[in-house]
């Protein structure tokens, strides 16, 4: 039913938008862009979010076909308002990867009944977070602990020699697993990271270090990374 609600209201508004033939006429004047823009709002653009909306559905189904668990969501207020805030998230966001991120956190509700709290806050974090972000979580998460001299530590670095490169589990070089990507661009995103409380600097006050070059995850990143992935 929320599903139907939501796509209704998407619709009248595409609707509504097509019916006012003055303010298409002044957005159709706007230079390079006005064309394209009548276009998304006259329709195009409530496909957009209809797809969307149905790659997360899909994503919801598989999950759930192969749930082991027979306990049954009960209707409430909270599952509703957790249902339309993963809509409004999937609709606002391209990327295919946060989508099925978004039908991952989504489904965890549903099996493990968490406090709606907590949901909402894996919500919020993965709004909030990039396809990069991801990718450099994942890395930072996946790393084996290291060996010394940040024992028992999982760390990524900027640094190709970095060190405890000569022991047996040595900190994982960021530039060289996510080679695709610029070491300006990495730098960014987990700088970003590390002011939104995901990642925290290891190396510095430590050791003779730059701030930025050695980093470790956070309980939070953790906690994070464990609704996100399967």
């Amino acid at each position: 039913m929320a599903m139907k609600n939501k796509k209704e209201v998407i619709s009248q508004a595409m609707g509504k938008y097509h019916e006012k033939t003055k303010l298409r006429a002044a957005i159709q004047l706007i230079p390079y862009a006005g064309g394209a823009l009548d276009t998304l709002l006259a329709g195009y653009g409530s496909q957009i979010q209809e797809d969307r909306l149905n790659q997360f559905l899909k994503e919801i189904s598989n999950r759930l076909e192969t749930l082991e668990s027979t306990t049954e969501l009960e209707p409430s207020e909270e599952l509703f308002d957790f249902l339309v805030k993963s809509f409004d998230s999937v609709i606002r966001t391209r990327s295919k990867i946060k989508r099925k991120y978004f039908a991952d956190i989504f489904s965890k509700q549903v099996e493990k009944q968490n406090e709606w709290e907590e949901a909402e806050a894996a919500l919020r974090f993965l709004s909030d977070l990039t396809d990069l972000h991801l990718l450099i979580l994942e890395e930072a998460v996946t790393t084996s602990p290291c060996s010394e001299p940040f024992k028992g530590i999982r760390v990524i670095t900027f640094n190709p020699t970095p060190f405890g490169s000569d022991k047996e589990c040595p900190p994982k070089c960021l530039p060289e697993a996510l080679s695709s990507y610029s070491p300006l661009a990495l730098k960014m995103g987990c700088s970003e990271l590390l002011s939104k409380g995901f990642l925290y600097d290891e190396g510095i006050g430590r050791w003779d270090t730059k701030a930025m070059e050695y980093l470790a995850t956070t309980e939070q990143a953790d906690w994070f990374m464990k609704w996100v992935k399967q």
